[in-house]
């Protein structure tokens, strides 16, 4: 089974949410993520490198998936919710 990981900056341009994150496999593999919570798919956005995440939102719900030539790994989720007030 492939084992995804996220990981996350130590940068904050919005309070509680990460400059940007990224992903890392036990194996080789694509993997494919979504930022607004849906479902990821070999249809989604590819990640490579640094994700940046969006500063327009007080909240993001991170979804990812990897897949292999051989496997694929279950979803993992991570969300980020700013406790800024003044936050539009």
């Amino acid at each position: 089974m492939i084992v995804l990981t996220i990981s996350e900056s130590d940068i904050e341009l919005i309070s509680d949410i990460p400059s940007y994150i990224t992903f890392s496999t036990s194996i080789p593999a694509t993997t494919y993520y979504t930022l607004d919570g849906s479902t990821p798919s070999v249809d989604s956005l590819i990640a490579v490198g640094k994700v940046y995440m969006p500063t327009n939102s007080r909240g993001i719900t991170v979804k990812a998936l990897a897949i292999s030539s051989t496997d694929v790994s279950p979803i993992i989720t991570a969300e980020y919710k700013t406790n800024f007030e003044d936050y539009n």
